[in-house]
């Protein structure tokens, strides 16, 4: 019966939480500029880079 008496208390405590669920501040904010034009520039520069060397072995 303890056992029983123990849930009981614990599904008191935790029912406030249960509407709580899923409700988290969604983050909206949008990458700056100026990391997504790094991130551009790198990737060009990789490219170019392994062309280089490919045309390099030739």
């Amino acid at each position: 019966m303890s056992a029983t008496h123990t849930m009981r208390q614990r599904n008191a405590a935790y029912a406030k939480n249960i509407h709580k669920r899923g409700t988290a501040a969604v983050a909206t904010e949008k990458q700056p500029k100026s990391t997504l034009s790094t991130t551009t520039i790198a990737l060009l520069l990789f490219v170019v880079l392994a062309l280089f060397q490919l045309f390099n072995l030739i």
